[in-house]
């Protein structure tokens, strides 16, 4: 009886742990049925990432390809609109000064036209447009009338100056009211004649919103031109203080960085004007390239390289070969040209020298020889640089914004973390950002490339002088910038007259070199005059 109860115990043990391993089976099969459920689905949502991945590249594409469309539009359409500006203004211009046809045969009279206002209205726009010089200016309109058989007095070519002069200081002296906030750009030149030029832009703060384009002459006024023997911080502080005072003070003050203009602009702050200062961002790049290869031997061994190959094949029939000259002054602005040269001439004399001439293959190879070495440095060179290139054309174009921002650090990413490049230019971006944002101005201006294309403008008339001086034709920078047309000009000719100019040369300008040399030589010719007899001069006098 015993041994049944045992034996039915017994049984029932070994079915309970049947039935438990069956159970375990079921669990883990179960279980692993739900790891490949698990795998098949993460499987399906990362292949469902990298499609929504693709699609998403693939949107932003289309968005990209739409924005150019738009863009592309907006400029046919500002180009049929100066068509249309550009028919109506030869319309007008053909209503002035051209004859009908009826009295093509005759002389036209003078009273029937006021032909005096047209004459400095078309001079001027010889000058400013035409980039004529003021000597060509009554040679043209000669030849111009004569062929129309008007019979008018052509003005001396000192009228055209006085003409343009009057438009100059006109701009300068009568300013539109800035109602919004602006940006200054500010500059000073090298010394002419021992005298420095100092010049103050104005443009609005908010220009670059939704803008495609660096910033053209005719988006920016002049405020201020001064001409001094010294231009230091103390006097840039001072200057502006002024004119801020006069003209009211902008938000923005941009510059290239020269250590006496971040004095006076950081004197200005001191003395309670709230504004910030923005470092043109070309000159920083071109700081960053010198701090990075100035004083590597392989770079002067560049630099030598270069100047070397000019200097033996400029003469030769292996001219073609030869890179540009060098910038005397801000080298390191200019010299993504020289990597992009450098890189192409080390792969013609590997690829396709073999094509050419005899003499042409002795003397690339001979003047080359000793360089090729520099091939590995010329393209890590040229990476540096385009990257650089590719960030300015992006920032000058479009200014400083979140979008700017975000895409100028993806193009940094493509240069190693530790460059001393990128994290220059990374600390710059994000630093005047910053700056920016604090002083509500969403999309910056960080380029003062503007002011640098005047001064190329003001520079070139000063080298034509042979005395190369700063004299009163500073008052043609005005004029070259802003709105143009026949009312400004006559209004100019009306409220301006050779008496003002006058005064505001003594005022602003002083002795010029020209100026003392006369004055000098004067004295000379007085100490060598021998007095006559009292005898003499009455004979003369008889």
């Amino acid at each position: 009886m015993g041994s049944t109860k045992n034996h039915l115990k017994l049984c029932k043990v070994l079915q309970g742990r049947d039935s438990w391993r069956e159970r375990s089976n079921q669990n883990q099969a179960e279980k692993r049925k739900l790891q490949d459920q698990n795998r098949y689905l993460k499987q399906k949502i990362e292949t469902n990432i990298e499609k929504m991945k693709k699609l998403q590249g693939a949107l932003e594409k289309k968005e990209t390809q739409l924005t150019e469309a738009m863009n592309q539009n907006k400029k046919i359409q500002t180009l049929e609109k100066q068509l249309d500006e550009t028919k109506e203004t030869i319309e007008q211009f053909k209503k002035k000064v051209f004859l009908p046809v009826e009295t093509t045969k005759n002389v036209l009279p003078l009273n029937q036209i006021n032909i005096s206002i047209n004459i400095q209205v078309i001079s001027v726009y010889l000058f400013y447009k035409g980039v004529i010089s003021f000597r060509a200016v009554p040679r043209s309109l000669k030849i111009l009338f004569s062929y129309l058989q008007i019979s008018i007095k052509i003005r001396h070519f000192t009228s055209v100056i006085n003409w343009c002069l009057k438009l100059g200081l006109y701009k300068l002296k009568f300013l539109e009211p800035q109602i919004d906030d602006w940006t200054a750009i500010v500059d000073a030149s090298i010394k002419w004649g021992g005298k420095k030029l100092f010049v103050v832009l104005r443009v609005p703060t908010h220009i670059m919103n939704g803008r495609s384009k660096a910033l053209e002459l005719k988006d920016v006024e002049v405020v201020g031109i001064y001409v001094k023997k010294v231009i230091n911080g103390e006097v840039i502080s001072e200057l502006l203080q002024t004119l801020f005072s006069q003209i009211g003070a902008p938000t923005q003050i941009l510059s290239d960085g020269g250590s006496d203009i971040a004095k006076g602009v950081r004197l200005l702050v001191e003395s309670s004007f709230n504004v910030f200062q923005t470092l043109d961002i070309g000159h920083f790049a071109a700081n960053l390239l010198k701090k990075k290869y100035l004083g590597d031997p392989q770079f002067e061994t560049f630099l030598a390289f270069t100047s070397q190959i000019g200097a033996k094949l400029r003469q030769t029939i292996a001219a073609w070969i030869v890179p540009g000259k060098h910038r005397v002054k801000g080298r390191f602005q200019g010299l993504s040209d020289f990597a992009k040269w450098a890189q192409k001439a080390f792969d013609y004399c590997e690829q396709h020298l073999s094509n050419c001439d005899k003499t042409t293959q002795e003397l690339i190879k001979k003047n080359f020889k000793g360089f090729l070495f520099l091939r590995s440095f010329a393209k890590r060179f040229l990476n540096d640089t385009q990257i650089l290139n590719k960030i300015l054309q992006l920032l000058k174009n479009k200014g400083l914004s979140q979008g700017t921002l975000d895409q100028a650090l993806c193009i940094l990413s493509e240069l190693p973390a530790n460059s001393s490049i990128r994290q220059g230019m990374e600390t710059y971006l994000q630093e005047h950002f910053k700056a920016c944002q604090q002083h509500q101005i969403f999309n910056a201006l960080i380029s003062s490339d503007i002011i640098e294309c005047l001064f190329g403008k003001i520079k070139y008339l000063v080298e034509k002088s042979s005395t190369k001086d700063f004299n009163k034709l500073v008052l043609l920078l005005p004029a070259l910038v802003g709105e143009l047309n026949d009312q400004i000009i006559m209004d100019a000719q009306k409220a301006i007259k050779i008496k003002d100019i006058k005064n505001w040369d003594a005022q602003n300008i002083g002795d010029t070199i020209l100026k003392q040399k006369m004055r000098e030589f004067n004295k000379l010719d007085a100490i060598n005059t021998v007095p006559k007899l009292a005898k003499t001069k009455q004979l003369e006098a008889a």
